[in-house]
């Protein structure tokens, strides 16, 4: 687990004599035979790449595994933002369903409109049509950008994965790149903006038994001092610009 606010991409150090150590990327199933070398007073080490935040499983064995190798990526060209006009449309959620919202601008979705997206609590999906880069790869990275707080990514009809974060990126073959494309991503949010809707209109939905739910914050204390959101701003939701398509190529570890 990267528990630092910076990238990992190096080689790290792992006790005992291994013969072979393979990676487990458990938000997009992926895995491999890591690159492993030994130093000269014979310690393992293997290259690993993370991001901040993410994580991984490795397995370690003293004998040879055998199997493909697992896959490292780096940059290849500059990022191409995917700009133009979204449309926004709420498709689960309450208190009620907003209505569909065209912007070229993203942001959180509590800054589009009215009180009914300040208070809504749900999914939204958005959808823009883009170009195909012009530069030649095999390869492009997808990274959505801040998200609040989970995603369903979906290109030309095929859904391509589900992320949770904390990164929010996935690599796409060109392959699946048409001269026209359809980029639909389906964001959730949290529940706060919903519980500060209730709190504000004292619409109960506590459902604890014998619990007073006392308060620990003073923006969260209500005048019987319990827990209240009536006094909370509205949490960022949705997607949050820059969403952006940046050519990739398998790094050569050496």
């Amino acid at each position: 687990y990267n528990n630092t606010d910076k990238t990992i991409a190096g080689w790290i150090p792992l006790t005992g004599k291994l013969s072979s150590v393979v990676i487990f990327d458990p938000m997009f199933k992926k895995s491999g035979l890591a690159k492993m070398r030994r130093t000269t007073n014979g310690r393992s080490e293997i290259y690993l790449q993370l991001k901040a935040g993410e994580s991984c499983v490795l397995q370690t064995s003293p004998t040879v595994i055998k199997g493909a190798s697992y896959t490292y990526y780096e940059p290849a060209g500059t990022p191409v933002n995917i700009d133009g006009s979204w449309t926004l449309k709420f498709v689960e959620g309450g208190p009620t369903l907003p209505q569909p919202i065209k912007t070229d601008q993203l942001k959180s979705w509590t800054e589009l409109g009215g009180d009914d997206v300040k208070a809504f609590s749900g999914t939204g999906s958005y959808t823009i049509s883009f170009n195909k880069p012009a530069q030649s790869a095999a390869t492009w990275q997808l990274d959505l950008g801040t998200v609040h707080e989970n995603a369903e990514v979906y290109l030309n009809g095929i859904k391509l994965t589900t992320l949770i974060g904390p990164q929010f990126t996935v690599t796409i073959p060109a392959a699946q790149l048409k001269p026209v494309n359809t980029l639909v991503v389906k964001v959730a949010n949290l529940m706060a903006n919903r519980a500060i809707y209730m709190d504000k209109n004292n619409i109960p939905y506590r459902i604890f038994y014998n619990t007073h739910f006392p308060s620990h914050g003073r923006d969260s204390r209500g005048a019987d001092g319990l827990f209240t959101a009536a006094n909370w701003a509205p949490k960022p939701s949705g997607l949050v610009w820059p969403v952006t398509l940046t050519p990739v190529k398998v790094l050569a570890v050496k």
